[in-house]
């Protein structure tokens, strides 16, 4: 449960309750992982060690993921940019219900997203017409602070301070802007 508004969250309390190893579910997904933070003998630069820190806490790898998502986001990806080394990009998917000025009237028949018994939203059941609308979110993320790697062991406390850092920053850029669309998109058109 997202205890803010914010779009994506790290849910420790899940993760140690339900550590395998009695202290943290996605330590272990890490150390078991372990081959994807060694670059051929050296140590991942911060936006790999980061990429790859984010993509393990998120689902489908973990399910539940270390990373919660609020119900009207889809999947997350980090990745590094084609723009040069040490520059991330985050990619979200927003789904927005269908909006106040849409005439519903035309479109008896269709569907809209669904929520799912896990409280996100979902796409109907694919024998039903849908008309699903969604934003697809991107943003460069500064990589300033992440945690630099040292080694080609996991260190597993810097995968946790990157992908903490990574949820702030997708909050604080991506949060205001998917705002905005939201309240425009709920506004009656005439």
């Amino acid at each position: 449960m997202n205890p803010t508004d914010d779009l994506v969250w790290v849910d420790e309390a899940y993760d140690r309750d339900h550590a395998s190893d009695g202290v943290s579910r996605y330590g272990a997904y890490l150390r078991s992982r372990g081959h994807l933070f060694d670059d051929d003998g050296a140590p991942l630069d911060a936006v790999s060690f980061a990429c790859i820190a984010w993509q393990i806490a998120c689902a489908p790898v973990m399910s539940p993921g270390f990373v919660q998502t609020a119900d009207t986001i889809g999947r997350v990806r980090c990745r590094g940019s084609e723009e040069g080394p040490g520059e991330m990009v985050a990619e979200l998917e927003a789904r927005l219900g269908w909006p106040n000025w849409l005439r519903w009237s035309c479109l008896h028949g269709w569907w809209d997203w669904e929520r799912s018994d896990l409280g996100g939203l979902t796409a109907p059941v694919a024998d039903r017409r849908a008309l699903l609308f969604s934003v697809r979110v991107q943003l460069p993320v500064s990589a300033l602070g992440l945690p630099v790697p040292t080694t080609t062991e996991v260190d597993v406390a810097a995968a946790n301070e990157a992908v903490h850092l990574l949820c702030r920053r997708i909050n604080e850029v991506a949060g205001p802007a998917l705002d905005v669309v939201r309240d425009s998109w709920r506004e009656e058109r005439r």
